[in-house]
Order: structure tokens, then sequence, then C-alpha cells
């Protein structure tokens, strides 16, 4: 049986489990985060599966920015698991 975005987020512990599994599919080289190519390939994976336009280069490298707040270039699990949630949460307003 599926579960939906809100019984994902209800549950830390399927959320937890959920986001793990999300990012090391994308964590492409096993490096332990999200290399800005890893995370460009994410999001027009996403735009893509929801039949949304495709974002500009400029547009991908402002959200790029957005989420990498420490401009390492990287993303961690954890800043990676909280900007899911906040993407599942808008979606189920």
């Amino acid at each position: 049986m599926s579960m939906s975005r809100i019984d994902i987020l209800r549950d830390d512990a399927k959320f937890d489990k959920t986001a793990r599994i999300l990012f090391d599919q994308l964590d492409r080289n096993k490096s332990g985060a999200l290399d800005r190519q890893e995370i460009r390939v994410a999001l027009l994976r996403y735009f893509r599966d929801n039949n949304l336009e495709e974002p500009s280069d400029i547009e991908l490298n402002k959200v790029l920015k957005d989420i990498d707040l420490s401009g390492s270039g990287e993303i961690d699990f954890n800043l990676f698991k909280n900007s899911l949630r906040r993407v599942l949460q808008e979606e189920t307003r």
C-alpha cells in the first residue's frame, strides 16, 4: 500500500527513512553530501516528474543558493531532510 505525503510527514521515523532512501539515491558519488550537480539533477527530475516547466539555469542557481545557506556547494543529509520536509508541507497545503 502506498503512503501519502501527509502520512509520511506525520510519522517522523517513516519520513526519516524516506528522506534517507531518496538522499542515498541522489548521492551518486556516495560522498555523504549532495554536490551542486547532484542537486541540479534532483531538481530537474522533480520538475519533469511533475510536468512542470523546467527552470532556467539562472532560476536553478537561485534555488541552489537558497538551499545551500553555507555556500559550501554541498548539502548534507540534515539540510536535505529539512528542505524536503518544507517542500512536502508546502505541497500538502
